[in-house]
């Protein structure tokens, strides 16, 4: 019987500690998806520098035609956006590796005005996100056109 209920106690609280780390999960990932939505309102308020800030000082942005290392120089990338109408973040998951890093893999869609013809520029991105004393930050933002 001692035995019996030594299991029980272990059982349940491995079933805690799970639910511990799942609820954890839901928690980052939803930290994850609010960022989306502020990197959205601040760049549709045209405050474009501001994306930047949301890099960890050391990341590295790749896509088409495009290598930036440095939060500095991604604050700049970001600065040099004009005529921007809307920027839109399509979520297709986010997976926790760990409790500070985290995968997440969408769609960005850029509407701009050139020439008063508004035109869009879609592509599909990953980012490795990590968790810092300030909170999430973008490490690696890797994107290409689709």
């Amino acid at each position: 019987m001692k035995y019996l209920i030594i299991l029980l106690v272990l059982f349940v609280t491995n079933i805690s500690i799970g639910q511990n780390r799942q609820d954890s999960a839901e928690i980052s990932i939803d930290q994850i998806l609010e960022i989306n939505r502020e990197m959205e309102r601040e760049f549709n308020k045209g405050n474009y520098a501001t994306i930047g800030e949301y890099y960890s000082d050391s990341a590295t942005m790749v896509g088409n035609k495009v290598d930036i290392t440095g939060k500095s120089n991604l604050v700049d990338y970001w600065g040099n956006f004009q005529n921007a109408h809307e920027w839109k973040l399509e979520n297709i998951e986010v997976v926790i590796l760990s409790s500070n890093v985290a995968l997440q893999r969408g769609y960005s869609n850029i509407s701009y005005y050139n020439n008063e013809t508004l035109h869009t520029s879609r592509s599909i991105f990953s980012l490795v996100w990590i968790k810092s004393d300030d909170g999430w930050k973008i490490m690696l933002d890797h994107f290409s056109p689709r």
